[in-house]
């Protein structure tokens, strides 16, 4: 009979709804936005409840009957949830923790940035595209709906200097007269895991103001930057530079190897869903 209640159990859960579990050592854990799903007996078993999974009575080989292949979109899924997670965390335990842009902590705590994953862009071209189309929603878009976007590009597989020379590029030609798609309405910030600013020594933590976990492109209306600098030259303040002069402070007294470890913190915190952010907004 415990058998039998146990079945029926199961059965009820798999009907009305998936749930989250742990996944095995060294696989990454799938949020439980998604189908969560683990890695065990050489397939994905589906949903487990924990209250039947651990007891004495449904061992592993009864387990196995519910084992079920991930297909390509599940997977691809639960990828770019890890990959979004991970973005978060750079913001908030990086970027808004450090104030190293004034301006980010608002969009970040209200919900306002797009978060546009795109694992399949993997040369310039991708990603000249994808710029193209994510500029083309940002402006058509009401800012309180989407402040800004963040284009990420985990599979890119240029290097550091074809990712610098693309973004010089696009700037030059997004502020040409040739370029009459987004008309020099959209202002592209880069990031990249092996940025390195010329002329600075090579383990100054300054490097990580435009290091990512990944290649990412912040996309950023012209127009609010345009109101941020005027209303700061109102003040007698030049924006661009006190940001600039800030951010190397702040990143000089963390220091390099706090810097370091604490990106390579994103990618363990992204990996467990259930571990706190140091922000708190």
């Amino acid at each position: 009979m415990l058998l039998m209640s146990l079945v029926l159990l199961l059965l009820s859960h798999c009907i009305a709804a998936f749930y989250h579990i742990d996944t095995t050592a060294g696989i990454p854990k799938c949020d439980s936005r998604i189908l969560t799903q683990r890695k065990k007996y050489n397939g994905w078993i589906r949903m487990i409840p924990n209250d039947i999974a651990n007891h004495d009575e449904i061992n592993s080989s009864k387990m196995e009957s519910f084992v079920s292949p991930l297909d390509e979109k599940e997977e691809e899924d639960c990828d770019i949830l890890l990959y979004e997670e991970q973005t978060k965390l750079w913001i908030s335990d990086i970027i808004v923790k450090l104030k190293l842009c004034p301006y980010a902590s608002s969009p970040f705590i209200n919900d306002q940035i797009r978060y546009s994953i795109r694992p399949s862009v993997v040369s310039g071209d991708d990603l000249v595209d994808e710029f193209f189309k994510e500029g083309f929603i940002l402006l058509e878009s009401e800012p309180s709906d989407i402040a800004t976007t963040m284009l990420v590009l985990p599979n890119y597989e240029g290097d550091i200097d074809e990712f610098y020379y693309l973004y010089e590029w696009l700037v030059d030609l997004l502020e040409s007269d040739d370029e009459e798609l987004l008309e020099n309405e959209v202002q592209p910030a880069f990031f990249h895991p092996n940025w390195t600013f010329g002329g600075i020594p090579e383990k100054s933590a300054v490097h990580f103001e435009k290091r990512a976990p990944f290649p990412v492109i912040n996309l950023l209306r012209r127009e609010d930057l345009n109101s941020v600098v005027e209303a700061g030259l109102a003040k007698g303040i030049i924006v661009n530079k006190a940001i600039a002069e800030h951010n190397a402070q702040c990143l000089e007294n963390e220091g390099f190897q706090k810097m370091e470890m604490a990106f390579s913190r994103l990618t363990q915190k992204a990996q467990s869903p259930h571990v706190d952010s140091d922000v708190r907004p």
